[in-house]
Parts: C-alpha cells; sequence; structure tokens
C-alpha cells in the first residue's frame, strides 16, 4: 500500500511536474507568439504607414503639378487676352478718330466732291497703315452702302450684311465685332463697326474695319507651352481662328466639342478641362478663357505627358524608396520597432523624399526645422546643418508684413493647409519667389504637431509673366508705352484731374522728314532715327510726365503739372529745338522736325477721345502751317 501510495505520489508529481514543464513551455511559445504577432502588426503599420505616406506625398505633388499648370495657364490666357483686347481698344480709338475727322452729312456714294473722296480715302489709308493688323477701313451711310475705303471700290450694297443689321438695331451697341470669317481676299478675318450718328444722335452711318486673324498668331508664337502644348482662338461658333501648331486643314472650320459648346452658353469666363484634342488626339489640360467684350475664346492646353513628366520621376523615386523601407523593415524587425516607438518620423529621410526636386522642409509645432531635403539646399544655398534648429524666419525678405504672416499662422495651427506665393531670401541675399503648400500633421489625440511644407521656385515663371506684360504695353523698337498704355495714362490723369479739380496737357506730335529718311537709307536708319527721337523727346519732360510712341513716326507727350498755353507751348518749342540738330548714322547726317498739335484739359476735351482728336486736328493744322512748329488747339476755336 504505502508503496503504491509512494509510486503514485511520486508519479503523481512526476506528472505535475511534466504538466508544469509543459506550461511553461506552452506560455513561452505564446509569448514568441505574441511577440511574432506584434511585430508582424507593427510591420504592417509601418508597411500601410509608408504606403500612406508615399501616397500623401504623391497626392499632393500630382495635385501641386496640375494646380502649377493651371496657374500657368491661367496667366498665359489673361495676358493673350489682354493682348488682344488691348488691339482691339487701339482699332476702336482708330475707328473713333476716322469718325471725328469725317461729316455725317456727306456720307454720300457717289461722293459729288471728288477733292472731299480723295482727302477721305487718304485719311482711311492713313489710318490703315498705323496699326498692323487692320487690313481695311471702310465708312457707310444709313442706307448701308459703302461710301469711302482704303482699299475696296465704294458703292458696295452692304445691307445684306451682320454689321448693317447691328448698326441698324434699335436701341443696340455703337460697337459690333463680328465673328471669323473667309474674306474675299481667301484669308481668315474679323469685323469691326463703329456707329456714326447726326448731330441729333440719330443713325448717319459707320465706320468699319477689317483685322487679318494671322496677326494674331503673335501672340499665340510668343508662349511657351511646351513641345506638345497648343494655343488656339475660337469665336463664339467655335469656328478656329488661328492655332499653334498649325492645322491649316482645320482653320475657319467649328470644332466639335460639347464641352466647349457648354462653356459658351453658360457665358463663363474661363474654365479648365483635361481631354483629348480633336484636331491631334493628343491628352492636354486645358484652358478656355473668353476675351471679355468680344466674340473669341483663348484655348490653351498643355500635354498631360510634359506636365506630369517630372512627378512620374518623383514617383518612381518615392515608390523604390518605399520598397526599400519595406525590405528593411522585413529584415529588421526589431529596428523597425524602435523607429516606430520614437514617434511618427516614418520616413523623413528616406531616399524618396530627398530625391524630391521641389524643396520639403519638416518643421515642430513651434516652426523649429527638424529636417530639410537636398532640393531645399539647392535652392537656398543653405546646409541641412545651418537650417536644422533655425526657423523659415532665415528666408525672411521683408516683402510680406507681419500681417501676412499672422493670417498664414491662424491658418495652419487651426489644422488648415495654406498654400501661396512668397518671396524669400537665398542665403547670398538674392531673392526668389517661392510658391509653398504647408500642410499641419496632427497625432493621436489631434493636436497639431508637426508641419510638412513643399517650396517650388517659380521665379522664372515670375520673369516670363513680366516679359509678356512689358510686351503688352511698351513699344518694342523705342521702349516707350505704347498707344494702350499711353490712353490708360492719360484717362488716369483725367480722373485725377477731377479729384483735384487741376489740368493737364497733351502734346501730339508728327515727325516731318521721316519719311524722306526711310525710303532714303531704309527701315534699319529709319528705326535708327526713330529711337533717336525718342530719346530726344524724353529728355525734354519731366519724369512724371509720359512720353508715348502711338504709331509709325507718331509719338504722344502727357504732361501732367503743365496745365496752361504758354507752359505748354514753351515745351512743345523746346522737343522741336531738340530734333533740329542732325541725327548721324552709317556716315550720313540726316534731320528731321516735329509738327506739334497742342490740347490742355479740360478745355479742349475733358475725356481722352476728345483730347487726342484735338490735338492730331492741331498737329495737321501745324504742318499745314510749314510745318516744324506748334499749334494750340485752342487757337483753332
Amino acid at each position: 500500500m504505502s508503496t503504491n501510495v509512494s509510486f503514485g505520489d511520486a508519479g503523481t508529481r512526476i506528472i505535475a511536474g511534466g504538466r508544469i514543464h509543459d506550461n511553461a513551455m506552452a506560455a513561452a511559445a505564446i509569448t514568441i507568439e505574441n511577440t511574432r504577432r506584434q511585430a508582424l502588426l507593427r510591420t504592417a503599420l509601418f508597411a500601410l504607414a509608408v504606403v500612406a505616406a508615399v501616397a500623401w506625398v504623391l497626392h499632393a505633388s500630382h495635385r501641386q503639378a496640375q494646380q502649377g499648370a493651371e496657374e500657368r495657364l491661367r496667366s498665359l490666357a489673361q495676358l493673350i487676352a489682354k493682348g488682344i483686347e488691348g488691339s482691339f481698344r487701339e482699332s476702336d480709338y482708330v475707328l473713333r478718330d476716322v469718325i471725328g475727322h469725317i461729316d455725317p452729312a456727306r456720307l454720300r456714294f457717289p461722293d459729288p466732291d471728288a477733292g472731299h473722296m480723295a482727302r477721305v480715302r487718304r485719311l482711311l489709308q492713313e489710318k490703315a497703315r498705323s496699326l498692323p493688323h487692320i487690313y481695311g477701313i471702310g465708312l457707310m451711310n444709313a442706307d448701308c452702302v459703302g461710301t469711302h475705303a482704303a482699299r475696296d471700290v465704294p458703292g458696295v450694297d452692304l445691307g445684306g450684311k451682320p454689321e448693317c443689321r447691328a448698326m441698324r438695331a434699335p436701341g443696340g451697341s455703337d460697337v459690333y465685332v463680328s465673328g471669323v470669317h473667309l474674306g474675299q481676299q481667301n484669308f481668315l478675318q474679323i469685323g469691326m463697326a463703329r456707329k456714326i450718328r447726326n448731330g441729333d444722335g440719330r443713325f448717319a452711318g459707320a465706320a468699319l474695319l477689317r483685322m487679318e486673324m494671322s496677326f494674331f498668331d503673335g501672340w499665340l508664337r510668343n508662349i511657351d507651352v511646351g513641345a506638345r502644348g497648343s494655343a488656339a482662338l475660337l469665336d463664339l461658333d467655335l469656328n478656329l481662328a488661328a492655332r499653334r501648331p498649325a492645322a491649316p486643314q482645320a482653320l475657319g472650320k467649328p470644332v466639335d466639342d460639347e464641352r466647349l459648346r457648354r462653356f459658351v452658353a453658360q457665358n463663363r469666363l474661363d474654365g479648365f478641362d483635361r481631354t483629348r484634342s480633336p484636331v491631334d488626339d493628343i491628352d492636354r489640360i486645358y484652358i478656355v478663357r473668353r476675351v471679355e467684350g468680344l466674340p473669341l475664346l483663348v484655348v490653351l492646353g498643355l500635354a498631360s505627358d510634359e506636365v506630369f513628366a517630372e512627378w512620374r520621376t518623383q514617383a518612381a523615386w518615392f515608390l523604390a524608396g518605399a520598397l526599400a523601407l519595406l525590405a528593411m523593415a522585413a529584415l529588421v524587425t526589431r529596428h523597425y520597432l524602435k523607429i516606430v516607438q520614437q514617434g511618427d518620423a516614418l520616413g523623413w529621410r528616406s531616399q524618396a523624399i530627398d530625391a524630391n526636386s521641389d524643396a520639403v522642409t519638416i518643421t515642430n509645432e513651434r516652426g523649429v526645422i527638424e529636417y530639410v531635403n537636398p532640393a531645399f539646399v539647392a535652392m537656398t544655398g543653405y546646409t541641412a546643418r545651418e537650417a536644422i534648429g533655425n526657423t523659415p524666419r532665415v528666408l525672411k525678405s521683408g516683402r510680406q508684413d507681419d500681417r501676412f504672416y499672422r493670417r498664414m499662422w491662424a491658418t495652419i495651427m487651426a489644422g488648415a493647409p495654406w498654400r501661396g506665393e512668397l518671396v524669400n531670401r537665398r542665403k547670398d541675399g538674392s531673392f526668389y519667389h517661392d510658391l509653398v503648400t504647408i500642410s499641419p500633421v496632427k497625432d493621436g489625440e489631434g493636436r497639431v504637431a508637426r508641419f510638412i511644407a513643399i517650396h517650388h521656385d517659380i521665379t522664372q515663371r515670375k520673369y516670363m509673366e513680366e516679359e509678356l506684360a512689358q510686351l503688352a504695353h511698351f513699344d518694342r523698337l523705342t521702349g516707350l508705352p505704347n498707344r494702350v498704355l499711353f490712353f490708360d495714362r492719360v484717362e488716369r490723369a483725367i480722373n485725377e484731374a477731377r479729384r483735384e479739380q487741376s489740368g493737364f496737357t497733351v502734346l501730339y506730335l508728327d515727325i516731318d522728314g521721316f519719311k524722306a529718311v526711310n525710303d532714303r537709307h531704309g527701315h534699319e536708319a529709319g528705326d535708327a532715327l526713330l529711337r533717336e527721337v525718342a530719346g530726344r523727346i524724353a529728355g525734354c519732360v519731366r519724369d512724371s510726365d509720359t512720353v508715348g510712341r502711338i504709331g509709325g513716326d507718331e509719338f504722344a507727350v502727357l504732361l501732367r503739372t503743365v496745365n496752361r498755353p504758354e507752359g505748354a507751348a514753351a515745351v512743345a518749342q523746346k522737343i522741336i529745338e531738340a530734333l533740329a540738330p542732325p541725327v548721324e548714322f552709317s556716315g550720313h547726317a540726316c534731320r528731321v522736325g516735329a509738327s506739334v498739335g497742342i490740347a490742355l484739359h479740360p478745355d479742349d476735351g475733358v475725356n481722352v477721345e476728345a483730347l487726342l482728336r484735338n490735338a492730331d486736328i492741331a498737329m495737321y493744322e501745324a504742318k499745314r502751317r510749314g510745318k516744324n512748329c506748334w499749334v494750340c488747339a485752342g487757337d483753332l476755336i
């Protein structure tokens, strides 16, 4: 009994010991399994975080590339539209000028006064030559019969033309612009008409002009839309008026695009779309911009493969970096766990972010820089060692005030992203334009813990916009303000004079003898002469005044502080004397003079058209009196 009991106790202890050992092994296995599961779970979470971070950065970069393309398209479309508006505004000024020189009562065909007919024809020819895009100018009477023309034979019945219907329409506008159509000379053109009224305000006829659409090709050639981009002009019936790259088979024909038809029907100013071109089947990001007040659309497109080419390279680097990180996480799980425990810096030092061509900075919630990528070093000149531990204030240029920065910080501290343009300063002191997107990163409790900023240098784009603005408002030959800018400054001077109850003077100059120099010595000599004349005129006035080239050999001067005839006459005589010395070039000495017309505001006109018209009339009177002299418009009344 005792042996059995003893054996039984021993067996029980052996069995119990085996169970304890088994339980310990099982507990160890469970612990190992739990550790393995935690490692796998954390590795999976790390992988998800890497994928999410890469997806977020790629999405932000992709969106930024698209927004950059859209901003570039909007800037270019706006500049082209403004330039076209300026050309039409110049054309309208020409029509106004023509109307100011003719008597509505003498719009008859045939004109019984041959001398009057010849004078009107010379006037129309002169005005047609004043702008390069004008093909022809003519006049019609109230019966819509052409009475005078610069090029065409008068006497044509225009009753069936849309210009006639528009001018005759009761309550209609005084100005009409036609759609694009094929002219008699087999080239695309667009027409413009301005109503002529009798002294009692009744319809007496219209001044008409035609413009060649090929002139507007120059606006499309001067913009950079990439190797596979496109630029086009359409009228509101979607007839293709001009295009780059050229598509001669499609010119003058309607573009079959339902989205464009909806855009026209909705009367929107501009809009974006991504689609394949019906002309060359290239996928592009497009902007459609309506030219305000005109039946024209500007359509610009950037090829999608060019817009996102840099983004695809970034994506390849990001994906390569993500795969490298995931492989490292799989091989070194313990090291991965340690990185996870240290915080949310899951991928800042990855090759993917370092390879980003846009500068990337990461700061803590106080704005202290914790990381910069190599692109930041290249953009700013500050090394990573110099930047880390500092704040973005090292880039501050002083171009933005404290209020600007307060609004920016209020936005991002509220947890919302901020996007805008800054003018920053590099380490070497040079300035650059920085397009910045700042995104707050929140911790597990929803508090802002870090900020990620992506910087894109847009300095070259800004320079390009400034160059296009220069082309739109300044004469290329002389560098002086062109007709559009000069008229705008006169309009501003009128508004200022009304507020201050003051006056100013406008001089209208025609260079006597210029045509002879141009014909005898060639266009290069004529251009050199115009540049010299422009410099001499500018040297006779103050910095606050404006000297503009109106067209051909005609100049105009705005004297902001001269409001009396004797003062204006003194400046006019000073200009005439300044032009008296001969101009020498290529061994030749040429002499020119100036016929100057003087108009004072408000005595000789209260608006731009009246002032310039009266100054022009006074200038022609100076020519009649023997040239190289000045005449005040007030003396002719």
